[in-house]
């Protein structure tokens, strides 16, 4: 009996187990189908986020808010150089103004520097001290580049040149950006005959001005009106007096100080023990030979330091 009862529990076991198997059989596949999917799912799911990883929200496109965060930097990198930039436009402009304002100042204080040292043949030695520098005026300028003392840069020239004409030179001096201009003109005025040495002063003293107005940074030298000899003064048809110009040359240097100029009185470096120019120094009467030019350079620029 007890044989029998452990082969009945035998049996119902594998009862059991058959049911199992074709549960299992039964559904197998759908289960497998499922877990499949499941898988899948997951893998889909851990791909999608590998995939994202770096990427902010918004399916691919960039961080505006990193992008605006990089563009208001860069804004503020820029604004920040604009603004030193500006600030130092500023700075510069205003120092520069004052600079100009400086030297304008300086450049309208005006002055005498009398020179009466014989002139005399000597060695050329101030060149580099024209470097800024531009002489303007008549015959006795124009020998300075003609005997290659000085070149274009530095000469603004016209053998005829009067206080008239020179108004139209203005815009080539100023082309030449000088710190110091040097001015002789007066004498052609003269030879005229109809103006006085007073009235060449004053005509000298306009061009003055005119001068400080297109180029007030500019420091301006009225270079003396050299003398004449007696001789070339005799001449019939020579209108020029010495006599005018000695007046000339006198208001000048009454002036010098409301002109806003220095007024380089070199004159009497010229003259012989009459008062007129002295004939070693001239061939023509009026103007210079080239071996008393380094004198003459020599003196302008020592007034000029």
């Amino acid at each position: 009996m007890e044989s029998d009862m452990a082969a009945d529990n035998n049996d119902g076991k594998k009862i059991q187990l058959n049911r199992k198997m074709r549960l299992w059989n039964k559904y197998k596949n759908p289960i497998i189908g499922a877990v499949s999917v499941i898988v899948i799912v997951i893998a889909a799911v851990v791909v999608l986020r590998a995939c994202s990883v770096g990427k902010p929200d918004g399916s691919g496109k960039p961080d505006n808010k990193n992008n605006n965060s990089t563009t208001m930097s860069a804004s503020a990198d820029k604004t920040e150089i604009q603004t030193t930039a500006g600030s130092t436009q500023e700075t510069t402009a205003s120092v520069n103004d004052n600079t100009t304002q400086t030297t304008a100042a300086m450049a309208s204080k005006g002055s005498v520097v009398k020179i009466t040292d014989p002139a005399d043949e000597e060695e050329y030695s101030t060149n580099d001290l024209y470097a800024d520098t531009v002489l303007f005026g008549d015959m006795i300028i124009e020998g300075i580049q003609d005997y290659g003392y000085l070149g274009t840069g530095n000469i603004v020239s016209d053998n005829n040149l009067t206080t008239d004409k020179a108004h139209n030179y203005i815009s080539d001096v100023k082309d030449r950006t000088p710190s110091k201009i040097f001015l002789l003109v007066g004498l052609n005025d003269l030879n005229y005959g109809t103006r006085s040495g007073t009235d060449v002063a004053e005509r000298i003293e306009n061009l003055v001005a005119a001068l400080k107005e297109n180029i007030p940074s500019a420091k301006i030298y009225v270079v003396s009106l050299l003398p004449v000899t007696e001789s070339f003064e005799a001449k019939s048809s020579v209108k020029i007096k010495q006599s005018d110009i000695n007046d000339a040359n006198k208001k000048l240097a009454e002036d010098a100080t409301t002109m806003g100029a220095v007024f380089v009185d070199i004159a009497d470096s010229f003259k012989d023990g009459s008062g007129y120019l002295n004939t070693k120094y001239s061939t023509g009467g009026y103007n210079l030979n080239h071996n008393y030019y380094p004198f003459f350079l020599n003196k302008l620029a020592g007034a000029a330091k």
